[in-house]
């Protein structure tokens, strides 16, 4: 939609018919937010729910796994699959590495700052 919406202030030819296609797909859209949120299986939903929880982790040591793990996979893997191998191994690693940062590192420092100003585990 927000497309949409520049090349109508850009005054494209067609607007009329833009405008119907914009309305049309805001109206989907709505109608398919009010759908009912499938149920993912447990075990893929805990892991989200990990992932999410340690999403600022993730955002802080990805950069530090990507160099040395680059460094690996060009000596482990011909030149020809660099490109595939480093695509799928380098999130492995980096989620890897985050959410162990986020279990021994994050959780302790965050505990531990929370004593430190008087506050319980619910952060009150």
């Amino acid at each position: 939609a927000g497309i949409g919406l520049h090349l109508v202030a850009l005054g494209q030819p067609d607007t009329p018919k833009l405008w119907m296609q914009i309305i049309g797909f805001a109206f989907l859209t709505a109608a398919y937010m009010m759908l009912p949120a499938p149920k993912a299986p447990p075990a893929i939903s805990r892991g989200l729910s990990a992932l999410g929880e340690a999403s600022y982790s993730i955002y802080l040591i990805h950069p530090f796994t990507l160099g040395p793990t680059a460094k690996a996979v060009a000596l482990l893997v011909p030149a020809a699959w660099f490109s595939i191998a480093l695509m799928t191994i380098a999130p492995v690693v980096a989620l890897g590495a985050s959410v162990l940062a986020y279990r021994y590192l994050e959780l302790p420092l965050l505990a531990a700052s929370r004593r430190a100003v008087g506050l319980d585990e619910a952060g009150r």
